[in-house]
C-alpha cells in the first residue's frame, strides 16, 4: 500500500474518531473542554480529505 493512501486512512480514523468524541460527549455530557463545533468542522474536513487522498487512483 502507498503512503499516500495509508496517511489517507489514518486521517479518516482520526476525523471519526473525532466525530465520535464530539458524538458521545453530546450524547452522554461529558465534560470535555473542546468547543463542540470545532471539533466536529475538524473531525468533517480530516474524513473528506482523507477519503479524497485514500481514493486517488495509483500511477
Amino acid at each position: 500500500m502507498e503512503k499516500q493512501k495509508l496517511s489517507g486512512y489514518i486521517m479518516v480514523g482520526v476525523g471519526f474518531a473525532m466525530l465520535l468524541v464530539n458524538a458521545f460527549n453530546y450524547l452522554f455530557n461529558w465534560d470535555i473542554k473542546f468547543p463542540a463545533s470545532t471539533v466536529l468542522i475538524f473531525g468533517l474536513a480530516f474524513v473528506v480529505i482523507g477519503l479524497g487522498i485514500s481514493r486517488k487512483p495509483s500511477k
